[in-house]
């Protein structure tokens, strides 16, 4: 699972955003995506909690583990990146996924 820690007056956060929603469906169900506005509720005690300093902050968890992190905005060749090489999980159902 991919949680995406944002907040509708970040810019980084809005570029973010579709760049996401446009690699997330390439992993065909084997990642999810998770978006948390940081101002609704309890959320903002959440990402405290996640220690998130910035946004955006994207976190990869697995088995209810974070595994890695990365902040700011980025391109849709560095989440895939991020993706393929952080995700333990992902290379045992496919080690050569795209």
């Amino acid at each position: 699972m991919l949680v995406d820690f944002w907040a509708d007056w970040c810019g980084p956060c809005l570029f973010l955003d579709p760049v996401l929603k446009a690699v997330i469906p390439e992993y065909q169900g084997k990642v999810v995506l998770a978006k948390l506005d940081t101002e609704e509720d309890e959320n903002m005690k959440l990402a405290g909690r996640h220690q998130v300093r910035g946004f955006p902050t994207v976190i990869l968890f697995e088995q209810g583990e974070e595994v890695a992190r990365f902040s700011s905005a980025r391109n849709k060749p560095f989440v895939r990146d991020f993706i393929d090489t952080n995700s333990k999980m992902l290379a045992k159902v496919n080690p050569l996924h795209p």
